[in-house]
């Protein structure tokens, strides 16, 4: 049985206690870690029989003595009896480590609130795979709403994976009133899903409520057919976005949109996205969620299928798009009679979409379109100096679009 070792102070006296080590560690009793408790030299050895009650009791105790909490290699399952039944609170400036993605494994519930991690202020986790579950279908979430919640400011996710079984309105992180945000290095696979009418309720990262500045960088996002950063209420918030890789099936063919509701200022950088038939690659703005403006799509790659007929690489939807910048990318993959690589103004041509610039990209559209700009209520829009190879490469319904230095 493994056994936890103490080693105390020497003879030259001084603290026993390591400041660089977790003050609560927790022991998977049935991965063969010791089953009694321990409490010395500042730290404490806090059991779990595998249900998760010892790493609830180790956040309890971190929030009335402060420490980080270490989670030992094992799985922890949340819907094992004596289980705890509500998210588990991570308090103000504490870590949770685990042992690594593949080691520490927690599985979440399968009813009532599936919701694993809330995060505090200046709190993280890290190095754990967090498996949602589901018995006999669809686990539908309730209470949480997600895997993790940021309800702090400065919250950091970093190198976790997250398992998603076939979900209905479900997130893996969901940001509340939080600013400065992190989600790093992170992998999220699984067939969640939003329904056919409406791919805001199920997505990677969810924003609410003000949240000044999130990134997200160096993650992948593998077997979504929804969005991957939705449902913002404030028009104020900003997020960054830079290395992203997503490969998404579409099993409704709803869009891996970036924004769905009043997220703006968006920014995503040196990604990739490859999609099944029927999937937008980015997406500014959503059918239903408009208010999108001022984002950005640099330095990316966009790779679609080639079988798709009428669904764009890029769409910058009415009302949901404008000053959105689409500049230097590489959009291969789209061979179709119908439809144009890079769509502005996609939707109702009451809502206008305004002062967009498509900038020195590679657009591959062989039997299509390359840019084009739908609806004379769309105004002020710039094409400009893309390398274009297309049956048609720029089509524009505005009169004020400004097209210029395209090749060929």
């Amino acid at each position: 049985m493994a056994q936890l070792i103490v080693i105390g102070s020497s003879s030259g006296g001084g603290s026993s206690e390591d400041r660089f080590a977790p003050r609560y560690v927790v022991g998977n009793v049935l991965a063969g870690q010791s089953a009694v408790p321990l409490d010395v030299g500042g730290f404490t050895y806090i059991p779990d029989p595998g249900n998760g009650s010892g790493i609830a009791a180790a956040l309890i105790a971190a929030g009335m003595v402060p420490g980080d909490v270490a989670i030992r290699p094992g799985t922890y399952d949340l819907d094992s009896i004596g289980s705890p039944v509500a998210i588990m609170v991570v308090p103000a400036g504490v870590r949770v480590n685990g042992a690594g993605q593949g080691v520490t494994v927690i599985l979440g519930r399968t009813a009532g609130d599936q919701g694993i991690f809330r995060l505090s202020d200046d709190s993280s986790i890290s190095d754990m795979k967090l498996d949602v579950q589901t018995v006999g279908g669809e686990v539908i979430y309730s209470g949480s709403s997600s895997v993790v919640q940021m309800f702090g400011a400065r919250c950091m996710v970093e190198r976790c994976v997250f398992d998603l079984a076939t979900t209905l309105s479900s997130f893996i992180v969901t940001c509340i009133e939080a600013g400065g945000g992190v989600v790093r290095d992170c992998e999220a696979t699984g067939t969640p899903r939003g329904g056919p009418d409406d791919p805001i309720w199920t997505s990677f990262i969810q924003r609410l409520d003000d949240l000044n500045q999130l990134t997200v960088q160096n993650c992948r996002v593998l077997g979504f057919d929804v969005s991957l950063i939705s449902r913002c209420t404030s028009s104020s918030s900003r997020t960054i976005v830079n290395n992203l890789y997503s490969e998404s099936p579409a099993l409704f063919g709803v869009y891996q949109s970036i924004g769905d509701g009043a997220c703006e200022y968006i920014s995503i950088t040196d990604s990739e996205f490859f999609c099944e038939a029927g999937v937008v690659g980015v997406s500014f703005g959503s059918p239903s969620f408009f208010q999108n403006a001022g984002g950005s799509l640099i330095n990316s790659k966009i790779v679609g299928n080639g079988d798709q007929t009428s669904v764009p690489a890029v769409a910058i939807r009415a009302g949901g798009g404008g000053l959105i910048r689409v500049q230097g990318n590489m959009i291969l993959g789209w061979n179709r009679p119908a439809g144009a690589a890079i769509d502005i103004g996609l939707g109702a041509p009451s809502d206008p979409c305004n002062g967009n610039l498509i900038q020195n990209n590679q657009i591959f559209n062989q039997f299509g379109t390359g840019v084009e700009v739908l609806n004379s209520s769309n105004s002020d829009n710039m094409v400009q100096n893309n390398l274009i190879i297309a049956a048609v490469p720029v089509v524009s319904a505005s009169a004020t679009t400004q097209i210029s230095g395209n090749t060929p």
